[in-house]
């Protein structure tokens, strides 16, 4: 909020009024120089203990905050705080997927009450942008109230979508554009390419900020509740971590090309061997005896077939399986395990998850289960 200390309050009466293609637009306006904003930013990040910025190219902060803390409540409540000390009222969520939109429109549903009592009944209306629904966007453009519209990044990021085409009253990302809105941007490490920037910008922000736990680029951070400071603030009770295998095997390149029955029951198997101290991928035939059985000495002591001993060979299925557990059948490389890894890995959480929430529950304690991939 201090960013714009100085800034004066804009009250409904304030508000310059745009003719845009025949339609009223209310818009925020922003009358605090850029040099008084970068001082401001400095004595927050002072305060904050944090690195201060060499320069404000542009009105964009960062805000970094650990999974499972309340980012999604903290902006909204940023949002209601902005329009009572500023009177700002166009808003803007970005979003990176639909999971993350319906998680937002959730939140805002279920915080209606609480937000009605903090902010003295303000009168404000949300909903999820949608190409077919162009009055939407008129409504947003023209209202006097606050408006806090949620977009997929997906749905403006290209020239092809429907609010950047020319259409009979115009184009649609004007009205957005003639509003200045603030835009909120939820995970903004997927919203990092050079192409989903311009799209942002494309919109005409007022300002910008990026909430996220795992930023790729942090610009003019101006608040940080890293995994340490939310543990020690009781905001994350516990991680616990669980691991699939004991030892690394992912980069063990396996494919079964054929099992044959001469002299003998054979497997010829496509491999990573080590040639003249590089890796050359070649066909190694084995059986199930001591001399051919051993995929480490077969590779020539390539350290990713350590435990990888032929066991058992199934002609009729045609699968070979080894000492550490992992078969493989014909036709398929080693890759489809990791597929396979996912799977249990999914399977587990869900059935920790719901132990942990049986648990945890009735003390008030939220569990959170993430998947990185």
């Amino acid at each position: 909020m201090d960013l714009f200390q100085g800034e004066i309050t804009h009250h409904q009466d304030d508000f310059s009024l745009s003719d845009k293609d025949n339609v009223r637009v209310i818009a925020n306006e922003l009358s605090l120089s850029k040099d008084d904003i970068f001082n401001n930013l400095k004595n927050i990040q002072t305060q904050n203990q944090l690195s201060l910025s060499d320069k404000l190219d542009n009105l964009y902060f960062s805000v970094e905050m650990e999974t499972g803390t309340g980012k999604t409540f903290v902006y909204l409540n940023t949002i209601f705080e902005l329009y009572q000390r500023y009177g700002w009222r166009k808003f803007i969520i970005v979003v990176p997927s639909v999971a993350i939109r319906e998680g937002v429109l959730q939140t805002l549903n279920s915080t209606k009450a609480y937000f009605k009592d903090e902010f003295n009944s303000p009168i404000y209306h949300y909903g999820e942008y949608s190409g077919q629904k162009t009055n939407a966007l008129k409504h947003f453009a023209t209202s006097t109230h606050i408006e806090i519209l949620v977009m997929n990044i997906q749905s403006f990021e290209k020239e092809s979508n429907i609010i950047n085409q020319q259409r009979e009253n115009g184009v649609l990302m004007e009205l957005i554009q003639a509003t200045n809105p603030i835009i909120i941007i939820d995970e903004p490490q997927n919203i990092s390419s050079d192409k989903r920037k311009n799209a942002i910008e494309n919109l005409n922000p007022l300002f910008a900020v990026g909430y996220s736990a795992t930023h790729k680029e942090i610009i003019n951070k101006v608040y940080s509740l890293n995994p340490v400071q939310a543990f020690e603030k009781n905001l994350v009770k516990q991680i616990v971590v669980n691991s699939v295998v004991s030892q690394d095997k992912n980069n063990a390149f396996i494919e079964l090309k054929e099992v044959i029955n001469k002299g003998g029951l054979k497997a010829k198997i496509l491999i990573d061997v080590n040639e003249n101290k590089e890796l050359k991928r070649k066909v190694v035939t084995v059986t199930t005896n001591d001399k051919n059985h051993d995929l480490y000495k077969l590779s020539k002591q390539n350290p990713n077939y350590q435990g990888f001993m032929v066991t058992g060979i199934d002609l009729e299925n045609k699968i070979v399986r080894f000492s550490n557990g992992i078969e493989i059948a014909c036709g398929v490389n080693l890759d489809y395990l990791k597929d396979d890894m996912m799977k249990q890995q999914i399977h587990a959480t869900i059935k920790t998850h719901l132990q942990r929430e049986k648990q945890l529950n009735p003390l008030g304690i939220k569990v959170l289960s993430l998947f990185f991939y």
